[in-house]
């Protein structure tokens, strides 16, 4: 039996982005979700042995067929709802990222230039860093980055 015939005959999807079980087994009973947090804070299924993310077999079962890359709109990671995933690139899927953790500016793209005293922008477009200039505030900086966006 095929991953797929396995998900299809065991699993239902609900629209809030849980995957249940269809029918009891010696094991699980029916409604029960046999998923687990991995430490990258993503849900795990186990089907037929193979450990499965559970956001894409969501998706798999929203939409029917299985694609590439999920992302995660809001970036909560256990938010599986159909509404909060989508089919996307590396690139746009790299562009809906948080803030770094050592981020000290609060806004992506914008870091301290310690030689100048001055807040450096910068901004990522077709998998090439532009450089946006020094700026003598976080918010002008940001403004250089908001520019730059809407002009690409």
């Amino acid at each position: 039996m095929s991953i797929e015939d396995s998900i299809r005959d065991t699993y239902i999807a609900t629209k809030d982005g849980k995957l249940v079980r269809s029918k009891s087994s010696n094991r699980w009973p029916a409604g029960y979700e046999p998923s687990w947090v991995t430490p990258g804070g993503y849900k795990k299924v186990i089907v037929n042995g193979k450990h499965l993310f559970v956001h894409r077999v969501l998706f798999w079962l929203y939409h029917g067929y299985w694609p590439k890359l999920v992302d995660h709109i809001n970036r909560d990671r256990l938010d599986n709802s159909v509404d909060n995933l989508r089919d996307v690139s590396q690139l746009v899927n790299a562009n809906n990222r948080g803030l770094n953790s050592n981020n000290k500016s609060g806004v992506r793209g914008v870091r301290w230039h310690k030689a100048t005293g001055k807040w450096e922008a910068t901004a990522t477009y077709n998998y090439k860093r532009k450089y946006l200039g020094l700026h003598d505030t976080v918010s002008e900086a940001e403004d250089a980055i908001l520019s730059f966006a809407e002009m690409n």
